[in-house]
């Protein structure tokens, strides 16, 4: 990770913060799906699943993989990018795990630095 230090408008006050390198965002989002992929097999071994709709799943999965790598990869050092989002409405118990990723990022960010 390389340090990238943003200063205020006053320029007095200095937030730091680490960015990481493309490589190493592309080695945590397989670590992430990794992780995720292992999670849903093993739900997946304890019901009973249709093969068609595991290999769909898992499908859609790589094909999220390929867009974010190729966003990596699109990225600059130095440049931002949009994110894009779609106007999909995702099921009660996703929606639960995102509000509450939301929940705890809030209550981390005093803590973090």
């Amino acid at each position: 990770m390389t340090p990238f230090i943003n200063r205020t408008l006053s320029g007095m006050e200095l937030e730091v913060k680490r960015m990481f390198s493309k490589e190493e965002v592309k080695e945590l989002l397989d670590e992430l799906l990794e992780e995720e992929a292992l999670l849903i097999g093993g739900n997946f071994a304890m019901y009973q699943v249709e093969d068609d709709f595991i290999w769909k799943l898992m499908k859609g999965l790589d094909q999220i993989r390929d867009r974010f790598i190729a966003r990596i990869e699109d990225m600059s050092e130095d440049s931002p990018v949009a994110s894009r989002r779609l106007n999909l409405t995702p099921h009660p118990a996703i929606e639960h795990f995102l509000l509450k990723l939301k929940r705890n990022n809030r209550g981390n960010q005093g803590a973090a630095l």
